[in-house]
């Protein structure tokens, strides 16, 4: 099993993911690359079978999100999955944006949960689950900028 290439700041990560699997019974070989070129080229070879990688969308929508898991999408190279009727269904939500917005944030659940179910992905981390003392007041979460700590006061 090939597990990475990824960004300098998730090799620790990458090489616990790495030892974890090989405890599992996997041979694991590790590609080590760092460098942007040789990891985006890396990932759409499509030898890359897993790795560790961080993600941000620039725009706060569910097309933003899901693009990720399209054929050919802008990182579709990440998760190697092409399937066709999860494409469809995107194009479909993308379009119901423009007419019916009722229908478009359902299309949008629905590809959400197929997405989940075919396991196109596996988030290791999912940020908003702070935990806080009974103390602090008014938090506050941004999807754009996480915790908005100077929205809180500690009494």
């Amino acid at each position: 099993m090939v597990v990475g290439p990824t960004f300098p700041i998730f090799q620790g990560q990458l090489d616990y993911l790495a030892s974890v699997l090989t405890d599992l019974g996997y041979r694991v070989t590790v590609d080590g690359t760092t460098d942007d070129a040789g990891i985006f080229a890396a990932w759409a070879s499509g030898r890359t079978q897993i790795s560790v990688v961080g993600w941000n969308p620039d725009i706060l929508a569910p097309s933003t999100f899901l693009t990720l898991l399209t054929c050919g999408g802008d990182w579709s190279g990440i998760t190697n999955v092409c399937d066709a009727e999860f494409d469809a269904a995107y194009q479909h939500a993308l379009e119901l944006q423009t007419t019916d917005r009722a229908a478009a944030v359902a299309a949008w659940a629905a590809l959400d949960h197929r997405a989940v179910d075919l396991a196109m992905l596996a988030p290791l981390v999912n940020p908003g689950a702070d935990f806080v003392s009974e103390r602090v007041g008014n938090y506050q979460y941004s999807p754009a900028y996480e915790a908005l700590l100077d929205q809180m006061w500690v009494q």
